[in-house]
């Protein structure tokens, strides 16, 4: 029980050490590349460092002449043991490990049978690059390796913008890392630091998707709204999402500032809820004049009386 302890401590400080080492070393310093493979990384260097047996050189061992009174008299047996059979706390311990990592391999393989689902009754348009499933689900716009998914009533000139976003992380296989990050956050679902390299992973795929649709031309306020519009309704965790732009501090518009990662200030769905009004009040509300806005109003109103659905 005892080497168990020890272990589980030092994974917590490998990991923490780690996740130092990355804020004061990497974030915002280098590519957004080695950014993600480091963290994924990391995470399994502080489990496996710990559990490494490094053999160290002694030095000589010196042995001192035995009395022969004292090594003539009978010395009792040492108490048999079974140390083949783990003791009550070591055996408990371990059980509660392997419970834990199998819900949370459940949960992933629940979030990937419900993203499979949205398939059934939605309305599929196969490029060359992605498919694209428009579905009746309330969902926030993703992506799971080469599929995007959006809400059906999406307005026509939001698309662009949120296709362009999924694509860039179906382009980098964010999913991928995603998976792998979930994988080892189920192997290591009692460490919180884990979690904590997950969500900036997150952040890191979200700054880089960003910057991949800023710079083919988007406007930056335009961009901004598309996002408070898109990020609400049902979003794993293992799919990248427009709701993950929301732990952003900024949104960059020039190309010195894209090549750079801004500080994340909040992250979290309990977050993107309470900021989501009040950041969609100050879009619609920021003083910039809009002169397409009441065509995109009218245009907005038929495709609700088309579709049947209400939304603003």
């Amino acid at each position: 029980m005892k080497e168990l302890l020890i272990y589980a401590l030092e994974v917590l400080v490998c990991s923490a050490a780690l996740l130092l080492a990355y804020s004061v070393l990497l974030e915002r310093r280098t590519a957004f590349l080695h950014c993600r493979l480091y963290l994924i990384g990391a995470m399994l260097l502080a489990a496996l460092i710990p559990a490494l047996s490094i053999p160290v050189w002694t030095g000589e061992t010196l042995y001192m002449a035995a009395d022969p009174v004292a090594a003539a008299a009978p010395t009792a047996a040492p108490a048999a043991t079974d140390a083949g059979t783990p003791s009550l706390p070591v055996a408990v311990t371990l059980f509660l490990y392997a419970l834990g990592v199998l819900l949370s391999f459940g949960a992933m393989i629940a979030q990937i049978v419900r993203i499979r689902r949205l398939r059934h009754g939605a309305r599929t348009i196969r490029r060359a690059d992605c498919d694209i499933v428009l579905t009746q689900a309330d969902i926030s716009s993703f992506s799971f390796f080469r599929t995007v998914y959006l809400h059906d009533a999406i307005p026509e000139s939001d698309m662009a913008a949120v296709v362009a976003h999924e694509l860039s992380h179906i382009r980098h296989r964010h999913s991928a890392e995603r998976i792998v990050m979930e994988c080892v956050k189920a192997l290591l679902w009692w460490n919180p630091f884990v979690r904590i390299a997950a969500r900036r992973l997150a952040e890191v795929e979200e700054y880089e998707a960003d910057r991949d649709v800023l710079t083919q031309g988007y406007d930056p306020s335009e961009y901004i709204a598309t996002i408070f519009k898109t990020q609400f309704g049902y979003s794993p965790d293992i799919a990248n999402g427009l709701r993950d732009s929301l732990t952003k501090k900024t949104i960059p518009d020039d190309d010195q500032t894209l090549r750079r990662q801004p500080r994340a200030v909040a992250s979290g769905g309990k977050y993107s809820r309470r900021t989501a009004p009040a950041g969609l009040f100050l879009v619609h509300f920021a003083g910039h004049r809009n002169p397409n806005r009441p065509a995109e109003r009218a245009e907005r109103l038929r495709h609700r009386d088309r579709v049947g659905r209400d939304y603003p």
